[in-house]
């Protein structure tokens, strides 16, 4: 079973996502949500889930900064980012910590 957090600054979307299908029959367990990706990163040392959903544009610390301080704290935890806003430089900066997170790995 996988543990996976979901991060969003609207609670509607959390639990859209929590109740978006039967996690548990693909091998994944919800082990907790965040309104902001210092919530987050707390969850994320505390249960060290192998799934994170987050919205990008988030209050405290946002989406991007959250991937960054997560693949830190364990690079093999896989990230889906959600995003409402049309700006590429967002999609580009997601894309920035990918190519890091690559990097990484190959030099492991």
């Amino acid at each position: 079973m996988y543990g996976m957090i979901v991060v969003d600054d609207k609670e509607d979307i959390v639990r859209g996502i929590e109740k978006l299908g039967n996690w548990r029959e693909i091998g994944v367990e919800i082990i907790g949500t965040a309104s902001n990706g210092l919530e987050a990163l707390k969850l994320v040392k505390k249960f060290k889930p192998k799934i994170i959903i987050t919205d990008i544009k988030m209050p405290v610390m946002d989406g991007l900064q959250l991937t960054q301080k997560a693949i830190e704290f364990d690079e093999t935890v896989k990230i889906i980012l959600l995003s409402g806003y049309g700006e590429f430089m967002y999609a580009q900066q997601a894309m920035r910590l990918e190519i890091g997170r690559a990097s990484c790995r190959e030099r492991v």
